[in-house]
């Protein structure tokens, strides 16, 4: 006669079960969660490199750079200003810009249309690394790169050997190199452990202790020589 299960031994099979399932659903969350962590910060390696070529390419392709503004703000404030250019002189074109951040304008040409202007601003879809290319479209700015919160430029004379910032540039046509760096962050908390602090260019930078990880990049470029 075939006995079946006791009570106990179905109790014992039904709590190992539990255990099973409670362990893989355990390994499952920590996989998703591991996965999340290292698509976002793929994305983010990948919006490091956009904005690197991104500047690296327009300076230079640039004949000069046209006019450059200092951020009037520390970091991290993302507080939103509305900015004149002052190119020309005589110019009502105004854009938005972080006040925590630095502007430029390249001359890609001798005609005033062939210009471009990178900054930072905040737009409906999120905040980057914007670019205005005055032969198309001189009303707005498009988004190059999101995530980039902070723009830090220096421009070198070359006949000086020196490196200035951008409210010291006097003559833009002695300028034959920009360095710039980006400060990046990921679209959304994930466990790696960002640096508490960065030192840029003998400026230390403290983000937000808001768990996103941040990614400092910086690089150099030489502008084409004017004909």
């Amino acid at each position: 006669m075939q006995k079946g299960f006791s009570l106990i031994e179905m109790l014992v099979v039904s709590l190992f079960g539990s255990f099973l399932l409670l362990a893989t659903s355990h390994a499952l969350t920590t996989l998703i969660k591991y996965q999340t962590q290292q698509s976002e910060l793929l994305r983010l390696a990948e919006r490091s490199y956009l904005a690197e070529i991104a500047l690296k390419n327009a300076v230079n392709k640039a004949q000069r750079v046209l006019k450059a503004g200092e951020a009037t703000n520390n970091y991290p404030n993302l507080k939103q200003l509305d900015t004149l250019l002052g190119y020309p002189k005589d110019s009502t074109i105004n854009f938005d810009q972080f006040a925590s951040s630095d502007w430029m304008l390249l001359s890609h040409g001798q005609n005033i249309t062939q210009r471009s202007l990178f900054h930072l601003d905040d737009k409906t879809y999120g905040y980057g690394l914007a670019f205005r290319d005055f032969e198309k479209d001189t009303s707005r700015s498009d988004t190059l790169v999101n995530q980039v919160e902070l723009m830090r430029l220096r421009f070198f004379y070359e006949d000086d050997k020196t490196w200035v910032k951008g409210n010291q540039v006097i003559d833009s046509n002695k300028i034959r190199g920009v360095q710039f760096a980006f400060l990046i962050t990921s679209s959304q908390p994930i466990k790696k452990t960002s640096p508490s602090e960065f030192i840029l260019w003998d400026e230390k930078l403290v983000p937000p202790n808001d768990g996103h990880y941040r990614q400092l990049i910086s690089a150099t470029a030489r502008t084409r020589m004017l004909q």
